[in-house]
């Protein structure tokens, strides 16, 4: 983010320093919001799943804006949508798998795909950047990494509903004896 505010738009590095703390403490927020969210309405996945779907049309919106401020409200955006989801999908996994394996499962998930990624979109954005001069295709890749998360969570939705009505039921049963 701070190259593409100074190499795509202009910014000193310090002028970009000091305009993408809004986004990080927006990721900040989103952290915080998206576990509250998923707290109080419980569809951990479903709500994962949107917040993919949110960043989408913000990250467009950053690639098309040419204004300061829309770019990094778009960017705030993205980065609280992108952090909420991470949040929703981690809780995720506590309310589906055994705790026999949660310590793997966590570890894949924050391990290999988050480090995966954080490796993976600085080559593939500077790659794009490189071979094009612009910041629009390795930003569309990142839109597009999230439609992949919201083709993965689809189905787990569903998956997840199962398992909470599986549980009700056990509860429900368990209090009637």
């Amino acid at each position: 983010l701070p190259s593409y505010l100074v190499q795509e738009r202009g910014f000193a590095i310090l002028e970009s320093g000091f305009y993408l703390t809004i986004p990080y403490l927006a990721a900040f927020a989103g952290a915080v919001g998206g576990g509250f969210l998923s707290d109080r309405l419980g569809h951990r996945s479903l709500l994962g799943l949107l917040f993919c779907l949110f960043i989408v049309p913000s990250m467009m919106g950053v690639m098309a804006s040419s204004n300061i401020v829309w770019i990094i409200v778009l960017m705030s955006i993205a980065l609280f949508c992108n952090s909420a989801a991470l949040n929703s999908i981690l809780v995720l996994l506590f309310d589906l798998l055994p705790a026999e394996v949660l310590g793997t499962a966590v570890g894949i998930l924050v391990g290999i795909f988050g480090g995966l990624s954080g490796v993976a979109a600085p080559i593939v954005i500077g790659y794009f950047y490189d071979l094009t001069g612009s910041f629009f295709w390795g930003f569309s890749c990142v839109a597009m990494t999230s439609l992949a998360g919201v083709a993965f969570l689809l189905p787990i939705t569903f998956h997840e509903r199962r398992v909470k009505r599986e549980k009700a039921a056990r509860l429900a049963l368990a209090s009637s004896e």
